[in-house]
């Protein structure tokens, strides 16, 4: 994982997501304000099923899949 500087455009990205209509720019702003920009290298897990969850991930790019089995 690569932490990089958020893209002056972050809020109009956001704004594509469904998740996010009817949130306020202040709001929205105030998300990107606490957040960190990552990127994440290809084939990376990101999470496991059944792990505890104690934070927000918004995909921009990319996609997920089921890991092999």
């Amino acid at each position: 994982m690569k932490q990089l500087d958020k893209p002056a455009d972050l809020l109009q990205q956001l704004r594509t997501f469904d998740i996010f209509e009817g949130v306020d720019d202040a709001a929205l702003q105030w998300l990107i304000d606490q957040s960190t920009y990552v990127m994440y290298p290809r084939d990376s897990m990101i999470f496991r099923n059944g792990e505890k969850v104690d934070h927000m991930q918004v995909m921009l790019r990319g996609g997920l899949r089921d890991p092999p089995r």
